[in-house]
């Protein structure tokens, strides 16, 4: 029942600490089959969701032991793979439930509610690609079963066959290779012949196992691949790297990075030019080249350039080797002239078929340069997303597909089905048909890699966005290999029977809405027991533009012919999803809104996810919770969270838990402020007019306890790093949060304010200093010990003291976190905290790695000493440049920190040093000297800490003064 006073999910008794650990395992090789269908961006694991889902609606007395039996909750297995076994007393109940998910992606969280017998379950996502991807996890299986996976197994072999006697393609493909690996080749400004441009040339780098590389070589003309096998340390080095921007040669050995666009005069570097006028106009060759080449590939299918023509592009595709495989092995061979011949005869197909609206020749977005990369390199349409070959077999598979769907329909009309019934039965096989495609999509393009050390391709969805690769892969589409179609109708089928099994004896009502989360027009007055749900972490996914890349794919194999609307219609009407959908999703992105003539990003964010919270609010029961899942670590992701819930919405946190949902090296982490685990935040609607209000000193102290216990339940769950902070800071932020508002001085906080002092708080408590600690120095260096040192490792595993350990390492952002609620309302100084850390002498910027050639995000050490010694002493005051002579830092005032360091150094050379420099010291600085001692007292208790040493020295020696 959901009219209980709290819920289970609520209590301290949930098992967030084995939610986590089969969440674990569900993240790693335990995935569920069903993801393998097609790539989707945040998953939920299954069985943290199942967990939510039925501890939000159970009493806070049920049994913790037989809600972890019931669910399957046990390590040694994957409980995914398990449906859960509920008493007939819980599954009664169950059936008259409603939940609903707003923003429900790929379906984590309905799956699990039709697996636990939920009476109706409603899954709405806004974007087309998504609700078609949704109906075919949720809806399909569950109405039509079994049969689904022998109409697909037999439609796709039809696919299949059809494309391999399709004369067009079958004299494109070598029958036993799986994979071309290629690049680009650029015609060389200096000695004017092609040059391939490779940024690895290993091919298989498999410690211990196997070794190969391709080798350069060059012979009249034209270079030449050659393949040695073995390990060694010669393979070449790469002659192409984005960044920094370099190219050579292959053939003349001329560095070739830079052109002026105007002469056309070629450049080394930038440095060569003192012309600001021509240093503006230069750009890196290769991208000019490959623009060249996109430019023209344009012009001839428009029948405004020969063939000639464009084969003497500034750059074309290339293809270098090709992997067979031979006995469950790999083979790798050069690819030949005639190899490269079969890209030249799909364009003259292509060119053919030029007009085919089955070319998808819409405008990829042209303003979010972190989603489509490729832009900037003259891919400005999808089909140019593609090589010949790869485009040709696309268009193919689309018509095969489509002819699929016209032949599945006369199929069950000739078993008298009905036609209403028969229509929406070929619809449901075809999606999945159209789903495999859009796997190999995603395998098959030139924004693809190979990867030596898994001996396998990278999707084009691999990176955060659509990029620029050199060494793309092009699969054949027979071949039993990951990412080919024939692969990929096996996944289909793998996903497919696991979702039958999943969710056909379930007695769940589901359906699957096509609806804005900020409206929700088609839910009309309805209301819901508990609404469980996903919604968009600020900037975290493009949704609309990066699934465009599987829409324009979608559209044409579900149409009729011309692109007539046919299957899904009310879904796949429009262009691209980016220029019906981008301004309606809830996302932070200036570069989009900058585009349609939009200011405000923040703002306008914070507006459509207080919609989205204010519709969850008048849709949910009285009674009722409404859970939600968020990942990020960023202080203004939260402020705007908080805004939109608590303010907006007049939402109350009742509870927050840390929960492990992401891969480590999830797509979506890179480049940004990652996490590993999500923040489960667990919302009731306000009493009315019964407001409560809290008086700050009171609600802080509140807030403090909590946050220590939420620190103890992240540590116990194996929470580290930034995850361990957020838990920690949740535990206070719920706790301002549960009251209407909260006053000081007769002022109410701000939704900036209760978050700014829940870090300020989850910094102290992580600390573990006392109230006698102030300075932002102090508790910033006790924090970054703590957290990067002291709570790095599991449970129980401790350094040995003097054991030697490693720099603490911040990034930027790193800093901001455990920074962020001692830093003053400016804006600058919220983004560049780390500054005053530097002029304070607590952090020290790392130079970039000698001879390094990535760029990477600001990165710093902590200035602390990793050994006990009198020689380690004097490194680090050196560098935080103090005098331990005149005991005053250079061009600052000193601060605790300093002083703490002080002290040690002088507590090394004996008492009675010691008992003169702090005396001197205190008279200088009395209040730093104070909380210096206070800084050591607090370090003597983290076990491991080589400072550990110093600091107990520094307070034996104050106690026994």
């Amino acid at each position: 029942e959901t009219d209980m006073k709290q819920t289970f999910i609520e209590t301290s008794y949930f098992p967030i600490d084995l939610i986590n650990k089969v969440s674990l395992i569900e993240k790693g090789g335990g995935r569920p089959p069903y993801w393998e269908m097609v790539f989707w961006w945040t998953r939920k694991p299954l069985a943290g969701a199942r967990a939510i889902i039925l501890g939000s609606l159970l009493p806070e007395g049920v049994n913790k032991i037989q809600f972890i039996n019931w669910l399957k909750l046990n390590t040694s297995m994957t409980p995914h793979r398990l449906n859960p076994e509920l008493p007939e007393d819980i599954k009664e109940k169950l059936k008259n439930i409603k939940l609903l998910d707003s923003f429900a992606g790929f379906g984590s969280i309905p799956l699990e509610a039709i697996r636990l017998g939920i009476g109706e379950v409603i899954a709405v996502e806004f974007l087309p690609t998504a609700y078609i991807f949704l109906k075919a996890v949720l809806e399909y299986p569950k109405k039509y079963g079994n049969r689904l996976e022998t109409d697909i197994k037999k439609w796709g072999k039809w696919v299949v066959d059809q494309l391999r006697q399709d004369l067009d393609i079958k004299e494109l493909y070598d029958e036993n290779v799986a994979v071309y690996i290629g690049t680009w080749e650029i015609k060389c400004p200096v000695c004017h012949r092609y040059t391939p441009l490779v940024g690895n040339w290993w091919l298989a780098k498999v410690e211990g196992k196997k070794y190969a590389y391709m080798k350069p070589k060059a012979e009249g003309d034209k270079i030449n691949i050659e393949i040695i096998k073995g390990k060694t340390s010669s393979v070449p080095s790469p002659n192409v790297r984005g960044r920094p921007e370099l190219a050579e040669c292959l053939l003349c050995g001329s560095r070739i990075t830079y052109i002026d666009t105007k002469t056309g005069r070629v450049y080394r570097s930038k440095g060569e030019v003192s012309n600001k006028l021509i240093k503006d106009r230069l750009e890196f060759y290769p991208k000019h080249a490959i623009r060249d080449w996109n430019k023209k590939l344009e012009e001839y299918f428009e029948r405004r350039i020969s063939l000639e023509e464009l084969r003497n592009a500034l750059a074309r595709p290339r293809l270098l080797v090709k992997v067979k495989v031979m006995d469950k092995d790999l083979k790798f061979e050069p690819c030949t002239e005639e190899d490269n011949e079969k890209l030249w005869k799909a364009l003259e197909k292509l060119k053919q078929l030029w007009g085919d609206p089955d070319i998808p020749t819409e405008q990829t977005e042209p303003y979010c340069s972190s989603t489509y990369h490729t832009i900037v390199w003259g891919i400005d349409k999808f089909y140019k997303l593609f090589n010949p070959r790869q485009l040709l077999t696309l268009v193919k598979l689309v018509k095969l597909i489509r002819e699929a769907g016209k032949k599945i329909e006369e199929e069950k009309l000739n078993e008298r089905w009905g036609k209403e019934e028969a229509f929406r039965y070929a619809e449901a096989v075809t999606t999945y048909l159209a789903i495999a495609l859009c796997k190999y999509v995603d395998f098959n393009s030139v924004s693809t890699r190979w990867n030596p050390g898994w001996l396998k391709f990278e999707e084009s969805l691999s990176v955060r966005g659509i990029a620029m690769m050199w060494s793309w892969t092009d699969s054949s589409p027979f071949a039993p290999f990951t990412g080919t179609w024939s692969r990929n109708l096996e996944n289909s089928i793998d996903g497919l029977s696991y979702l039958v099994s999943a969710v056909s004896n379930s007695p769940s009502r589901v359906r699957v809405l096509f609806d804005d989360a900020t409206v929700l027009n088609k839910l009309g007055n309805e209301k819901f027991d508990v609404i469980v749900t996903d919604p968009p972490y600020r900037d975290d996914v493009p949704y609309a533009e990066l699934s465009d890349f599987y829409y324009v794919w979608l559209k044409r194999a579900l149409s009729d012919d011309g692109l007539v609307p046919k299957f899904h219609s009310d879904a796949l009407i429009y262009n691209t999803q980016w220029e019906s959908f981008a301004l309606n999703e809830i996302s932070y992105n200036e570069g989009r809104l900058n585009y349609f003539g939009i200011k405000g990003a923040r703002d306008y964010y914070v507006r459509l996810l207080g919609m989205a919270f204010r519709k969850m609010c008048g849709l949910v029961k009285d009674n009722g919770l409404i859970v939600t899942y968020f990942a990020h670590s960023s202080p203004e992701a939260w402020i705007e969270l908080i805004e939109a819930g608590w303010k907006r919405a007049e939402l109350r946190v009742t509870k927050a838990w840390s929960m492990v949902t992401e891969a480590t090296q999830r797509v979506t982490a890179r480049g940004k402020t990652a996490l590993e685990s999500s923040i489960v935040v667990v919302w009731r609607k306000r009493n009315g007019d019964n407001k409560s209000v809290g008086e700050y000193v009171e609600v802080y102290k509140e807030a403090l306890e909590n946050a220590r216990k939420a620190m103890e339940e992240a540590l116990n769950s194996g929470l580290t790093s930034r995850d361990l902070f957020l838990a920690t800071m949740l535990g206070a932020l719920s706790t301002f949060t549960s009251y209407d508002k909260v006053t000081h001085f007769g002022r109410d906080l701000t939704s900036r304010d209760v978050v700014r002092e829940s870090y300020a708080i989850a910094t102290r408590v992580i600390a573990g200093a006392t109230e006698t600690v102030k300075s932002p120095e102090a508790l910033f260096y006790l924090a970054s010990k703590a957290i990067y040192r002291l709570y790095s490792k599991p449970k129980g595993q401790t350094t040995l003291v003097g054991a030697s350990v490693e720099p603490i390492v911040l990034s930027g952002q790193d800093v901001i976190i455990l920074s962020y609620g001692f830093l003053g309302e400016n804006k600058k100084i919220e983004k560049e905290g780390y500054k005053l850390f530097e002029r304070a002498g607590i952090i020290k910027s790392i130079e970039e790695v000698k001879g390094a050639k990535v760029s990477r995000p600001k990165d710093f050490t902590l200035l602390e000493p990793l050994k006990p010694t009198l020689e380690e002493l004097k490194k680090v005051l050196g560098m935080r440049g103090v005098n331990p002579i005149k005991l005053e830092a250079e061009h600052r005032t000193i601060n605790s920190v300093d002083a703490l360091h002080l002290l040690e150094y002088y507590a090394k050379q004996g008492r009675t040093e010691f008992n003169t420099v702090y005396q001197s010291l205190y008279n200088k600085c009395p209040k730093q000297t104070r909380e210096a001692v206070e800084i050591a007292k607090v370090i003597s208790r983290y076990v491991g800490d080589p400072e550990s040493v110093l600091t107990k020295l520094v307070k034996d020696y104050i106690e026994g003064w």
